[in-house]
């Protein structure tokens, strides 16, 4: 039964549920990549007009990508793994209230174990994702949560590749606000 009131009374009762993929096989597909380029699915114009904006949120993902030392690439670059933001939303005019879902993935080139030959291109080898509603005057804080999907990323990302430092120069250790991260 899809009635306006049965979709409204799951929008009342929808919780936040997150769903991460984010397991030991998921994660060893992230081991050695040093690159990648993000894609910000288009948004709804709705959404969009209540303040969520795809080029922020592409900002947002290749910053922290960056800070942690991947390098970020456009989306055309020929191989290079892709981080994919997808935010989906429907909205209730009755409740004023948006149910939306957040999906981000990296989708990268793999290789078939049977036939080494064939080559499937942007497969999802790591997810993480969540469902749940939100005023349409609080949409603004979806950018928070796309965030926090973006650092589960890069946890699951660093736990295969940590980071390496290097040994500091006398000089460099006189000064404490400068840590050598290679």
């Amino acid at each position: 039964m899809n009635t306006p009131w049965s979709r409204l009374v799951f929008l009342i009762f929808l919780v936040f549920c997150r769903a991460n993929g984010d397991d030991e096989i998921e994660r060893r597909s992230l081991k050695g990549i040093t690159a990648v380029s993000v894609l910000v699915e288009r948004l709804q114009e709705n959404i969009a007009a209540d303040g969520l904006a795809e080029e922020l949120i592409k900002m947002d993902a290749e910053l922290k990508l960056r800070l942690v030392g991947l390098k970020v690439f456009d989306r055309n670059e020929i191989g290079i793994p892709y981080l994919t933001v997808a935010v989906n939303s429907h909205f209730a005019p009755i409740v004023r209230l948006y149910a939306f879902s957040i999906h981000v993935t990296l989708n990268q080139n793999v290789r078939l174990v049977r036939d080494p030959s064939v080559m499937a291109p942007g497969v999802a080898t790591w997810t993480s994702a969540m469902v749940g509603t939100v005023g349409n005057g609080s949409v603004r804080e979806l950018r928070e949560t796309i965030k926090d999907h973006v650092d589960i990323f890069i946890n699951a990302y660093l736990s295969v590749n940590p980071k390496k430092l290097r040994r500091q120069t006398p000089v460099e250790c006189a000064n404490p606000l400068n840590p050598i991260v290679v």
